[in-house]
C-alpha cells in the first residue's frame, strides 16, 4: 500500500498550484502519544507505563521542484512514566509478602521514576498540494534514533532496616520510520501556520544494569539486554518562515 501511494500522490501534486520557490525553516511544539508497548499498563511483560509526553523541534525545507521539498527534521520527545501502575504491576505483591512475613515491623516503599527521552534526525519527501493560501502535505521519511530508558530508583523500609536499588540504562540507537501528513496556512507572505499528525516506529536494544544494596552493606549487580519496540503519534503545531526567495511558479 506503502508503495502505491507515494507515485500516487507525486503524481497529483504536479498538477496541482505551486507557491514560491523558497527555503523555509519550521519551528514546531506539541503532544507525544505513545502507542502499543510503550503506552501499555496492563502486560507486565510488554508494559512501557509511559505517559502523553511533550514534543519539540525543527525542520529545514529545500524545495527541489514545484511542490516537491526535502526536510531536515531534528526534534526531541519526553514521556513520564506513571508510577502507580508501574508500583502496583511489579512492586506491590512484594510488599504485601513482605508485609505477611513481617507482621510486626512497619513496611513502608517509596520509588521514582525518570523520564523515556527520544531524539529524532530524519530526512522526508514533502509532497503537496493545493494553493498558495492552503495547502496539504504528506511526508514519508527515515532517519536516526536516539531512546533513553527512564532510570529507576526505591527505597525499601523494613522496619528499621533499608534496601536500596537503582535501574540505569544506556542510550540506544537505531533506524526510525516517519509517516506523516499535515496542513499549512498562509498567514502572510512570508509566514505560514503548519498543524502535522506524525507516526513514528522503531525497535531498539538497550543494555540496562540493576544495582541494589541492603542494610549490611550487600549488594547485588545485575546486567541484560533487552529489545523495546518503540512508537508513537505526535500532534503539533508549528510556524513555517520562509527566508529565502527565488523564482515564483505559475
Amino acid at each position: 500500500m506503502k508503495n502505491l501511494l507515494l507515485p500516487l500522490l507525486l503524481t497529483i501534486s504536479l498538477y496541482s498550484f505551486g507557491q514560491e520557490d523558497r527555503i523555509n525553516i519550521k519551528l514546531y511544539a506539541g503532544r507525544a502519544l505513545p502507542q502499543d508497548e510503550l503506552a501499555e499498563k496492563d502486560d507486565i511483560n510488554n508494559s512501557g507505563f509511559a505517559e502523553k509526553g511533550i514534543v519539540g523541534g525543527f525542520t529545514f525545507g529545500i524545495p527541489i521542484s514545484k511542490n516537491v521539498q526535502v526536510d531536515f527534521d531534528l526534534h526531541r520527545a519526553s514521556y513520564k512514566v506513571d508510577e502507580n501502575a508501574f508500583f502496583n504491576a511489579y512492586f506491590q505483591q512484594y510488599i504485601i509478602e513482605i508485609q505477611r512475613q513481617n507482621p510486626n515491623k512497619d513496611v513502608k516503599s517509596t520509588i521514582a521514576t525518570g523520564s523515556y527521552i527520544n531524539t529524532n534526525s530524519f530526512a522526508s519527501l514533502k509532497l503537496s498540494l493545493g494553493e498558495d493560501e492552503f495547502r496539504l502535505y504528506a511526508k514519508p521519511g527515515l532517519g536516526i534514533s536516539w531512546l533513553s530508558l527512564p532510570n529507576l530508583n526505591e527505597t525499601l523500609k523494613v522496619g528499621v532496616d533499608e534496601i536500596f536499588s537503582y535501574s540505569t540504562y544506556e542510550t540506544a540507537t537505531a533506524f526510525m520510520l516517519n509517516l506523516s501528513a499535515g496542513a499549512e496556512y498562509k498567514l502572510n507572505e512570508n509566514i505560514s501556520l503548519d498543524f502535522n499528525i506524525q507516526y513514528l516506529f522503531s525497535e531498539f536494544e538497550v543494555e540496562g544494569s540493576l544495582y541494589a544494596e541492603d542494610q549490611n552493606g550487600n549488594t547485588l549487580y545485575y546486567s541484560e539486554t533487552n529489545r523495546y519496540t518503540f512508537s508513537t503519534i505526535n500532534l503539533t503545531l508549528g510556524l513555517v518562515f520562509y527566508i529565502k526567495s527565488n523564482s515564483k511558479s505559475n
